[in-house]
């Protein structure tokens, strides 16, 4: 109630505006006004105020909801005859609304009940359960062509939603796979890399050792020709203490024969001297 008052107000401050919107809100404010709180003359104004504006517009169906709502509020006050006469001008206003049609032929057929017209009346109750029934049943095929348009919709939605879940986990797959691929190749080169290194360690040892094994064997040369070089001067020593004896001796000898020999030359002695045997 408050909105629409609201909104009318919007209206009466916005003259520029005025037309089937106003009323349209004059409609609801009469129809609220008479159906919730029993108003019946500020529903009448707001009403005929509708209806004086819709005199200018050609909107017959707000028209008729227009005069609906006046014939109502006669069939409530007990004036039967504009009551029927008010509803007959709905009726040849609009009839297009089946729910305001079928609220006309109510109307209708309690106002002639009231006057009397009981073949009028009872006409108009057919007319009223004709066309709610025709109305109920297109409500209802609308009822089902809507429901098969939403399957038809869900439906579809749940095959997007499918082919959408089976695309994410398509791209899930790739992405695990392109991990697991990722994953493969960084152990395979990091396995390459501790291989390599462990290579690269094994030969540097491997040097190392050769290395220390040909330092060992230099040692080991050195050491044997230090040994034959020490050796070779000890022979060398001995050789030259014990020639030098040798000699030595040999040249007392030969001093010993030399003058054993003048001596000989000298005196004539006869017979042999026994020779001194050379000294070691």
């Amino acid at each position: 109630m408050q909105n629409v008052e609201t909104a009318y107000e919007y209206f009466f401050s916005h003259p520029e505006e005025e037309g089937e919107y106003r009323a349209v809100i004059l409609n609801y404010l009469s129809e609220i006004y008479l159906e919730g709180y029993g108003d019946d003359r500020r529903a009448e104004a707001y009403a005929r105020e509708a209806l004086l504006l819709l005199e200018d517009l050609a909107i017959p169906r707000e028209k008729s909801v227009s005069l609906r709502l006046l014939s109502t509020i006669h069939l409530t006050r007990g004036e039967w005859v504009k009551a029927e006469e008010t509803a007959l001008s709905a009726l040849s206003a609009d009839a297009s609304e089946p729910a305001n049609t079928l609220a006309l032929y109510n109307i209708l057929a309690k106002a002639c009940a009231h006057l009397g017209k009981a073949s009028q009346a009872a006409e108009y109750i057919d007319k009223q359960q004709a066309l709610q029934s025709l109305w109920s049943n297109k409500n209802y095929q609308s009822a089902i062509r809507e429901m098969e348009v939403k399957y038809e919709t869900a439906k579809k939605e749940h095959e997007i939603a499918q082919q959408q879940h089976t695309i994410s986990r398509a791209n899930l797959h790739r992405r695990l796979l392109a991990t697991f691929a990722g994953v493969l190749l960084l152990g395979m080169a990091v396995l390459f890399l501790v291989w390599r290194w462990t290579v690269q360690k094994r030969r540097l040892a491997e040097h190392h050792i050769k290395e220390l094994k040909q330092q060992q064997q230099l040692v080991a040369v050195q050491a044997v020709l230090d040994g034959e070089i020490q050796e070779r001067i000890r022979i060398a020593r001995d050789l030259h203490d014990s020639l030098g004896s040798i000699l030595a001796g040999t040249k007392l000898n030969l001093q010993e024969m030399k003058k054993v020999s003048q001596i000989a030359d000298g005196h004539s002695w006869r017979g042999t001297l026994p020779c001194r045997p050379l000294s070691t």
